[in-house]
């Protein structure tokens, strides 16, 4: 595969996003970098522009095509832009001139917004450092930033596995076997006028976390995911009434399990959770569980069925077939009936 290439097809993930995509779904997720002086705005686009062509897997416009939405490559100056809200606005790919991600800068920020049929979070941490090392090396000409630790080599020409759609490549044939979720609680509560956001911002120093989870034997992702869990538990528990199981959804970067470069997306996620009908919990029982689970679910065999099981299903030929308005339509339904409907909430654990 000769890159960067005129078009590509979307991976096995990202073929969810612009079906599921809206106004109030725009499928658009942010990672950021603080600095410790003000950003220069001009030296920070000429950075963009530069490290853009070392990554033809975002140097993309999304287009529909007849049975599936395609990449084709995107030729416009890049522009970036001031950060404010609204933040990880929707993304307009109907938009010929647009590029899929927007680079954001505020006084000491540099932000990127990513629509997720581009890549995951380990891409884009992969971009946005790559674009941090190339804009402090202009800054300052005197500072040597190894190519290491996901920054990339912008003097070296990208790489096909880089592009790969990994989940067709390690994709396993086997018969799939059918599988039964329950469904799960979910928290009520009215909704944002649209455009508004809700954060809520909370630290905790890393020496402090890193040893409780020591102490305990698990790790930094089980330990916060056992907190999670068990906040949503009590949630539902003072409500009263029936009580459904909760879980919550958790990523799994598919590199560290297999032998990918890919910069797309090649995300799995597991769902860790307690049936509160069994009876009450300690923390230190969902710990218990989260721990065991997440070490028995994270291994090759279980996940490669997972991610299988969706190729497979991309593979059929009635929908390969089907028109992508068709497809649209039939994937937003089973994903707003069936897909949010077993996990109570999820954690991204960059």
């Amino acid at each position: 595969m000769d890159v960067p290439q005129e078009w590509f097809s979307l991976d096995n993930a990202a073929k969810l996003y612009p079906a599921i995509e809206d106004r109030n779904r725009p499928s658009v997720f942010r990672v950021s970098v603080k600095l410790n002086e003000p950003v220069d705005p001009v030296l920070l686009e000429q950075a963009a522009r530069r490290v853009l062509t070392r990554f033809p897997g975002f140097q993309v416009r999304l287009v529909t095509g007849v049975f599936w939405y395609y990449f084709e490559r995107n030729t416009r100056d890049l522009q970036i832009e001031p950060d404010g809200p609204p933040y990880c606005r929707r993304i307009l790919h109907r938009d010929p001139s647009k590029y899929m991600f927007r680079i954001r800068y505020s006084r000491e920020d540099i932000a990127l917004e990513v629509f997720h049929a581009v890549t995951d979070g380990a891409g884009a941490l992969v971009f946005l450092k790559t674009l941090a090392a190339h804009y402090l090396s202009l800054v300052h000409p005197d500072l040597d930033i190894p190519p290491e630790q996901g920054v990339l080599d912008l003097n070296e020409e990208p790489q096909p596995e880089e592009l790969e759609d990994s989940y067709s490549r390690y994709y396993d044939s086997h018969p799939r076997r059918p599988k039964t979720e329950p469904r799960v609680f979910h928290m009520k509560g009215g909704n944002l006028e649209y455009g508004q956001l809700k954060l809520t911002i909370g630290r905790i120093p890393l020496n402090s976390i890193m040893g409780e989870c020591k102490r305990r034997g698990v790790t930094v992702t089980e330990y916060l995911s056992a907190v999670y869990l068990y906040a949503l538990y009590w949630v539902q528990f003072k409500k009263g009434g029936r009580q459904r199981s909760v879980r919550i959804s958790v990523p799994v970067n598919l590199r560290r399990l297999y032998a990918s470069r890919t910069l797309r997306n090649f995300t799995r996620f597991i769902k860790p959770g307690i049936d509160p009908y069994l009876g009450e919990y300690t923390f230190e029982e969902v710990l218990h569980q989260v721990h065991h689970y997440m070490r028995y679910e994270i291994n090759d065999k279980y996940l490669r069925e997972e991610f299988s099981t969706n190729v497979h299903m991309e593979r059929h030929m009635l929908m390969r077939i089907m028109p992508v308005a068709v497809k649209n339509r039939m994937i937003s339904f089973m994903f707003n009936h069936y897909g949010e409907n077993h996990y109570s909430g999820t954690l991204s654990n960059l």
